[in-house]
């Protein structure tokens, strides 16, 4: 280059860097267009300063040649001093494009790695919390160079309707109402429902969705009005045991989406897909905690008997309702099954041994049982028993209520004797009898009956006790 004209000189291998032929025309300052904005003004800088400041420099800038093709070069220059003037700029123009896609590539893979480190540290340190995948949206639009986008999950009405939960978005908000509407939203998670869209075509049919021409695409639903531009869109799926359970939308890439970025991302979306189910195993634990928290206050506080068992019907857990019943407390019971130490000698075996049964095939049963305090006082009670579904850690057990039904048993017996025992004596009445009569002569065996009128024995006794000599 001569520095007082800027008149440059350029040989045939610096021609085909640029993609231009030997006739090309193009001045410096044309030529300089080729290259990226932030390396023109790199390469600009490091001119002006080799003329001034006599500053040799040997560097690496990006440039888009006449065909569209990005193309790292290797740039020295060095200037040419005459009586203490830079009157000419020598330098070599070297294509490193090879090596630079190789680091390029590197550097991407590293930049993914980061990216996947911080977001499982964000999902340990956040875990069931949402709010962890803000930051990885930022990694996902950085690693892409897209403008904007979301990481959601996917949930469903039904099976064939699925809707999205938008935990990570973007704020491209560009009026007043559309400002409130994020606000008020965005951090409990925007919903969005509409499948007619290119994300919904990803949520509906569960695949990959790449579109460079939004606006000519069959699968968009369109823009609402104000809404920013959108030159390029993908949108991937994620899935967990054959369902699709989230999905990212990242848009406006300058250089559009392709396949080989779907491929890129694989190991990042994977960990999305861990914390969404983490997410959501966090959710159902609080639910089911809650649910506990309720049905425990309930079940200490009830007046009724509460045991909760083992699979093999060992004492884990009572309330203070089963101590009021039986008088054992939770340490002299808890590894025993309660019929260990609540049954007696009139405890009826066929109903324990029905019990026994539904506890070994894991059946509901209801049974009414009399049982013995700790102090030998027999109570009735009516047992209602449940299995409990079976988790990773057990095999599942049972939870029993045992309803105090003595004073029932006992008003029970009172009308039975009145209406089936004589008073007087203590015997089956005529009633009784005749009912117990019945049943036995339905037997197939030959038996004899012997009936006592007891009135006539009383007046023959009365008889005899007239007669001299007679003694009773």
């Amino acid at each position: 280059m001569d520095v007082p004209s800027r008149a440059t000189h350029w040989n045939e291998v610096v021609n085909e860097l640029y993609d231009v032929d030997k006739r090309d025309t193009r001045t410096f300052e044309q030529r300089m267009q080729a290259y990226t904005l932030e390396d023109r003004a790199r390469l600009t800088n490091a001119i002006d300063a080799a003329i001034e400041q006599r500053k040799a420099f040997n560097d690496t800038f990006q440039l888009i040649t006449v065909s569209g093709e990005p193309r790292w070069v290797r740039i020295t220059g060095n200037p040419l001093v005459v009586e203490g003037n830079v009157v000419q700029l020598i330098g070599t123009m070297l294509d490193v494009t090879p090596r630079k896609r190789v680091e390029t590539q590197l550097l991407r893979q590293q930049a993914l790695e980061r990216a996947i480190m911080r977001a499982q540290a964000s999902f340990i340190d956040e875990q069931g919390n949402a709010k962890a995948l803000n930051p990885l949206l930022d990694d996902l639009l950085a690693l892409t160079s897209s403008e904007y986008g979301f990481i959601g999950e996917v949930l469903y009405e039904s099976a064939d309707s699925p809707y999205l939960v938008a935990h990570a978005i973007t704020d491209i908000t560009w009026d007043e109402p559309s400002r409130l509407f994020f606000a008020k939203n965005a951090p409990e998670g925007m919903i969005f429902s509409n499948l007619d869209t290119l994300f919904g075509h990803v949520m509906r049919h569960e695949e990959v969705v790449i579109s460079n021409t939004p606006a000519s695409d069959p699968r968009s639903g369109g823009l609402p009005p104000g809404h920013p531009a959108l030159n390029a869109f993908l949108g991937v799926p994620i899935h967990s045991h054959g369902q699709c359970i989230a999905m990212i939308g990242l848009a406006k890439r300058p250089t559009g989406y392709d396949t080989a970025l779907v491929d890129f991302l694989a190991p990042l979306l994977g960990s999305i897909g861990q914390f969404i189910n983490n997410l959501r195993h966090s959710r159902q634990q609080y639910t089911d905690q809650q649910a506990i928290a309720r049905l425990s206050m309930v079940a200490k506080n009830t007046s009724n008997g509460v045991v909760i068992t083992d699979a093999h019907g060992k004492v884990e857990w009572i309330n203070d309702g089963f101590t009021r019943l039986s008088g054992y407390s939770f340490e002299e019971i808890v590894g025993k099954k309660p019929g260990q130490l609540v049954q007696g000698k009139a405890t009826d075996r066929s109903t324990t041994q029905r019990i026994a049964h539904a506890i070994r095939h894991r059946q509901r049963f209801e049974e009414e049982l009399l049982n013995y305090r700790k102090d030998g006082t027999p109570y009735w009670v009516h047992i209602s028993c449940n299995p409990l579904p079976a988790t990773e850690q057990t095999g599942g057990g049972f939870i029993a209520i045992q309803s105090d039904i003595t004073e029932t048993k006992r008003h029970e017996e009172a009308l039975y004797k009145a209406a089936n025992i004589d008073e007087l004596t203590g015997l089956p009445n005529q009633r009784l009898a005749r009912a117990q009569l019945e049943k036995l002569t339905q037997q197939p065996e030959p038996m004899s009956v012997y009936v006592l009128n007891l009135m006539t024995l009383i007046c023959l006794m009365t008889y005899l006790a007239t007669l001299p000599g007679t003694i009773f």
